[in-house]
């Protein structure tokens, strides 16, 4: 008997309109000098984000996606032995990139689904020089407010870094966001960590950049290798910068797909957690066993043992009939289980 094939893919909050048709023409376009390398130090693409950051080209690093520029930051400034600080469920490579530099992690347990951060500033001590904070974070999505970041800096202790991942800022649609190049600009102690893989579509290119001050940049650029960023990704990001429409497009079709996620999973029964990000995370009894019954019917979402979540699940947003699909395919999981909801229709998105 011959597998299912996955006809939707729902577990890695990839951005289901592909890249700008700008960006795709410029790497069409920049295909032809692939003989020659890339520009090591990304001067075009560090130009185009300072103007439109209001930034110093000093105060820039590209890299091959804000994981690198992650691990580049944490090398840079957390020697063997030192403390990290990191709010857990989180993105497992926080972890990752601290152990891997000799660190030793501090993982302090969310409240709610929200970082709990006078816990993690409990944390800190003298061999502390850095924390980790997603925001929005993953897999939950949540954010940490204006208010409450700024409650948190001002009673960082002094040499300690923050290091804000905002890997999914274009799609936060509260006011009381609080942008971290804004805090960089102002002064405070942070490193801005930014993807060109979600909203803008470009995830199989890797590229990032991040935003500190001039000393920590320096730093962080010592570690990297000369070629870390290829043509092919400097070309589309900067091309993909130009491209507001289909920038906004992206967040709008995320917006309306985050709310059909939420209401189908509540008319479920599911619990799900409100998102500022391009996912929706529910809690459910046997996750593991609901992600591989998914699969089976040909739809993949995102099981989160890696994350410390073994009773959650995670589904990314998609077009409309990925959502059709992700609902079918879980009311029929959900028709064989007993003490859940499961809401039929043709067209399952809102359980109507």
């Amino acid at each position: 008997m011959s597998e299912t094939p996955v006809t939707t893919d729902l577990s890695a909050n990839e951005n289901p309109l592909g890249p700008s048709p700008k960006a795709l023409a410029a790497i069409e376009s920049a295909m032809v000098g692939l003989n020659r390398y890339p520009d090591r130090s990304c001067a075009r693409l560090k130009a185009a984000l300072a103007e439109r950051l209001g930034v110093d080209r000093e105060q820039l690093a590209i890299g091959n996606g804000s994981c690198e520029l992650l691990e580049l930051a944490v090398r840079a400034l957390v020697r063997p032995g030192q403390s990290v600080v990191i709010g857990t469920p989180g993105f497992p490579a926080y972890r990752g990139v601290v152990q891997r530099a000799g660190g030793k992690v501090r993982l302090v347990p969310a409240r709610s689904y929200f970082d709990d951060l006078d816990a993690m500033l409990a944390q800190i001590d003298e061999t502390t020089p850095l924390v980790v904070l997603g925001n929005p974070t993953n897999p939950a999505g949540t954010l940490s407010g204006r208010e409450r970041l700024m409650g948190f800096l001002r009673r960082l202790p002094a040499g300690v870094t923050l290091i804000l991942d905002e890997a999914y800022h274009d799609y936060v649609d509260t006011r009381e966001y609080p942008d971290a190049v804004d805090l960089q600009r102002a002064g405070w102690p942070v490193i801005a960590l930014r993807s060109f893989s979600k909203a803008h579509g470009l995830a199989g290119l890797r590229v990032g950049y991040a935003v500190a001050a001039p000393d920590v940049i320096a730093r962080i650029e010592t570690g990297h290798q000369q070629f870390n960023t290829n043509t092919l990704a400097q070309a589309a990001a900067l091309a993909a910068l130009d491209d507001e429409a289909h920038l906004w497009m992206s967040v709008g079709l995320n917006r309306v797909g985050r709310g059909e996620l939420f209401q189908g999973l509540a008319a479920r029964g599911l619990n799900p957690v409100p998102s500022q990000a391009s996912f929706i995370l529910f809690p459910v009894a046997h996750a593991a066993s609901l992600a591989g019954r998914l699969a089976e019917r040909g739809v993949l979402v995102k099981r989160l043992a890696r994350y410390g979540l073994d009773d959650h699940v995670r589904v990314s947003t998609g077009m409309p009939e990925d959502h059709c699909r992700f609902f079918e395919a879980l009311d029929g999981v959900l028709g064989e289980s007993e003490g859940v909801v499961a809401v039929r229709s043709a067209c399952p998105v809102l359980g109507g």
